[in-house]
C-alpha cells in the first residue's frame, strides 16, 4: 500500500493506517485490510476492489456506510458489514 498522492495526513497518521492496512489490529480484532483488497499480484477475489491509492477521507465514509449497513454493492457486502460493526468515531478510525 502506498499514501495517495497528496495525502493531507500527519506522516504518524500515514504510518498508522500502513501498518492497520498490512498487518490489521488484533487487540481490536481488526484484520489487514492487504488479506483481501491487495496489494498483491492478484487479488483474493476480482470482486474484492484495490484499496491502495485511494484516500483517507473516502475509505472512511465508505467504512461508516458499511458500518450503518447503508451500502451494498455486492452478494459480499456483509463482509465489510461484520468488519465495520460497532465502531465509532475515533474506534473506527483507529481500532
Amino acid at each position: 500500500f502506498q499514501p495517495p498522492r497528496g495525502s493531507s495526513g500527519s506522516p504518524d497518521a500515514i504510518e498508522r493506517g500502513l501498518r492497520i492496512a498490512r498487518q490489521g489490529v488484533t487487540a481490536a480484532n481488526v484484520a489487514a485490510c492487504a488479506g483481501c483488497h491487495g496489494p498483491a499480484d492478484a487479488p483474493k477475489s476480482p470482486r474484492y476492489p484495490r484499496l491502495s491509492g485511494l484516500a483517507a477521507e473516502y475509505v472512511m465514509q465508505q467504512l461508516q456506510l458499511f458500518r450503518d449497513r447503508s451500502r451494498g454493492g455486492s452478494e459480499y457486502a456483509h463482509l465489510m458489514h461484520d468488519v465495520a460493526a460497532g465502531r465509532r468515531g475515533p474506534v473506527l478510525r483507529e481500532p
